[in-house]
């Protein structure tokens, strides 16, 4: 993720005009994306394919890596 949510939650929070919609539908498009790679991680550990998951697990660990070097310079 790339803030945390409860961060996120606390900030929109103190704006008093933002629609319940609008913040669920922010919520939902943002929270889609891992849900969806951790229940495919998740099916692939459960139907014992070590490989697939594992492999998973690396992109997204080489992706947080790259964001974190992004957000540095």
């Amino acid at each position: 993720m790339i803030l945390p949510v409860d961060i996120v939650s606390f900030a929109l929070g103190l704006l008093k005009e933002l629609r319940f919609s609008t913040y669920a539908i922010g919520s939902l498009i943002g929270i889609l994306p891992f849900a969806f790679v951790w229940s495919y991680a998740g099916g692939e550990l459960g139907a014992g394919r070590f490989l697939t998951f594992a492999a998973v697990l690396v992109i997204r660990r080489l992706w947080s890596a790259r964001h974190r070097a992004s957000r540095t310079k």
